[in-house]
């Protein structure tokens, strides 16, 4: 499989000390997974159904890794198809995968989520953001900006000027890049907002300290333990979860989430689409209408009320 190309490409677009340690983990992902099954088949007599059947036995007992492969071999397809003018469809998009392999079950999901990143205890996150907001980095930056949207650390590493709409106040990522396999739509917060209006157009990245590598996935983790080493230096406690760990960027998004059950009056399916998450009928039915990006925007301005907020409240918003 011509794989090639694309890795030769991600040395361009990854960024940081450990370049090489993410190209060989990709690397190994295709040699492990891809091309045992695949050999010396010319990519353009590859399928669906043999993409589907390579995916197969990690589908259910590896999703994590089933989600990354599959989106590598997405974008194998999607550049050599952009290399050879080819408008057709792609054989690894995730609607085509679904439709042959099967749906996880509630069961297997719940099982996946206990194996949750640590998250920030709700306490404790005005004062983070308190802290985060008197700094003027980079890394600090693009920490908010993925809290206040709700964001996967990947997505807001590899945001784009031309995801934004200004004129809209929205972020569109295309469904490719999404781990749900669909388009993303956020309504951006006023704070958010002014983060991206804040940052200097250096390129295709809005994060980057060049514009042509997104910022290292590191940065966002660099900054919150620092915050934590501030906090501890002020005469807080840090900021260690109730299991003895420092939060993760990625963890922010299961403190929204209970942020947004104990405190917003938001319809649960708001906050699911918020964190592009499409696991009942009420979020696929949202999804087929607008995905409620209206109807979205005043839980996402009182969750950044939240977030600058000296306290957390203790009744609905």
């Amino acid at each position: 499989m011509a794989a090639e190309p694309y890795l030769k490409k991600l040395q361009s677009e990854y960024s940081g000390r450990n370049i090489a340690k993410q190209i060989q983990k990709v690397a190994n992902q295709f040699s492990t997974y891809v091309y045992p099954f695949f050999g010396d088949t010319p990519i353009d007599q590859i399928d669906t159904a043999q993409i589907a059947e390579m995916l197969g036995p990690i589908w259910l007992t590896k999703r994590e890794t089933a989600t990354r492969v599959r989106i590598h071999v997405y974008k194998v397809f999607d550049l050599y198809q952009a290399e050879k003018g080819i408008t057709s469809g792609n054989p690894a998009d995730l609607q085509l995968i679904k439709r042959i392999l099967p749906t996880p079950s509630k069961r297997a999901m719940n099982d996946l989520k206990t194996k949750h990143q640590p998250a920030m205890e709700l306490p404790d996150h005005p004062r983070f953001m308190a802290l985060l907001s008197g700094e003027d980095s980079l890394s600090a930056k693009l920490l908010m900006f993925g809290i206040l949207t709700i964001a996967r650390p990947g997505e807001a590493r590899h945001a784009r000027w031309d995801q934004f709409d200004f004129e809209r106040k929205t972020w569109t990522i295309k469904a490719a890049e999404m781990k749900s396999g669909k388009d993303h739509i956020v309504p951006l917060s006023d704070a958010a907002l002014a983060i991206i209006e804040s940052m200097p157009k250096l390129g295709a990245y809005t994060f980057s300290t060049n514009g042509i590598r997104p910022a290292s996935e590191n940065t966002a983790a660099l900054c919150i333990k620092r915050l934590s080493k501030q906090d501890l230096a002020i005469g807080g406690s840090g900021f260690i979860n109730r299991d003895g760990k420092i939060p993760t960027a990625h963890g922010f998004r299961s403190t929204f989430k209970d942020w947004a059950r104990k405190y917003s009056s938001a319809p649960d399916e708001h906050s699911e689409l918020a964190m592009a998450h499409v696991n009942s009928d009420e979020t696929r039915n949202a999804y087929a209408r607008d995905m409620l990006v209206d109807e979205r925007r005043p839980l996402m301005a009182d969750w950044e009320a939240f977030c600058f907020s000296p306290v957390a409240g203790d009744s609905k918003a």
